[in-house]
């Protein structure tokens, strides 16, 4: 379509003489200067889109999650507030409200997310460690920490690494575990109250059911600026029927040891690929 006058934006309506209506058919993209002719953009072709992002904005829920105190693992200091989006994208964490994580760091840049398993040992994956596993002397775990750039971090070196004996570089993926000693152990105490221990399943378990909400954390990288979030993000994402194409597609997706997950709300696999987790 085009058209002789206008500016970005303005509406372009057609009466609809079936419903004795105006429905807006357009929206000026690009203006016509000096009488020129405009280009007009065909809403016909948005209406997905259009429809899709207002049902988000109504899907956007915020839960919080009161924890208890008292439990030896999985409670911070704060509790978890969790947004659930109809839109891939994350969201600033409630400060220290998963003290159970940390930052491990490689010449003072993180390189990935950690977990506490207890005051000497940190979980995370070998595909991460393994990029530097012989120079103990420059890998950093940052704890009691919800930005990279908090002025006052537990700050401990690693001594040792443990890589899963069933870990190979063919299928990075899969057996995809790593457990580092820390050279000093963590302060838990009664005074410390920005680190906290995770909680592990304890027996084996079956394969997590489909469309069960799960939260993933990180200080991942911005999808649209590609720039390190300084603050730790939280994702809701949700299981994947491991039967799915989709999940089923993954080279390296062993439904024994791993699980696909999506974006909470969203039909389409996270990156526009499965996102597979280890299971512990």
């Amino acid at each position: 379509m085009i058209f002789h006058i206008g500016s970005f934006g303005d509406p372009v309506f057609q009466w609809d003489d079936k419903r004795n209506q105006w429905i807006q058919i357009g929206l000026a993209s690009h203006c016509a200067m000096n009488g020129r002719l405009g280009v007009v953009t065909n809403l016909t072709e948005y209406v997905d889109w259009i429809r899709s992002t207002l049902i988000a904005s109504i899907l956007k829920i915020s839960q919080t999650y009161q924890c208890d105190r008292r439990a030896s693992c999985g409670c911070s200091q704060s509790d978890v507030n969790i947004t659930t989006f109809g839109v891939v994208q994350s969201d600033a964490a409630v400060e220290h409200s998963w003290s159970m994580t940390v930052s491990i760091q490689w010449f003072g840049d993180n390189q990935c997310t950690g977990s506490i398993l207890s005051d000497s040992f940190i979980l995370t994956a070998a595909t991460c460690i393994l990029n530097f596993v012989e120079t103990w002397n420059y890998t950093i775990v940052l704890a009691g920490i919800s930005k990279l750039n908090d002025t006052n971090p537990i700050n401990r070196t690693v001594d040792r690494v443990y890589i899963h004996p069933n870990h190979s570089s063919e299928t990075s993926d899969i057996h995809n575990l790593a457990i580092l000693r820390l050279s000093h152990p963590l302060p838990f105490n009664s005074m410390q109250t920005t680190i906290s221990k995770t909680c592990v399943p304890m027996e084996n378990e079956t394969y997590p059911a489909s469309n069960l909400s799960l939260v993933l954390l990180g200080w991942n990288r911005h999808l649209m600026s590609n720039k390190r979030e300084e603050t730790l993000q939280q994702m809701s994402v949700t299981t994947i029927d491991p039967m799915s194409s989709s999940c089923l597609s993954h080279r390296f997706m062993d439904k024994s040891h791993q699980f696909c997950v999506a974006a909470a709300s969203d039909s389409k696999i996270l990156d526009q690929s499965d996102l597979c987790l280890g299971r512990l």
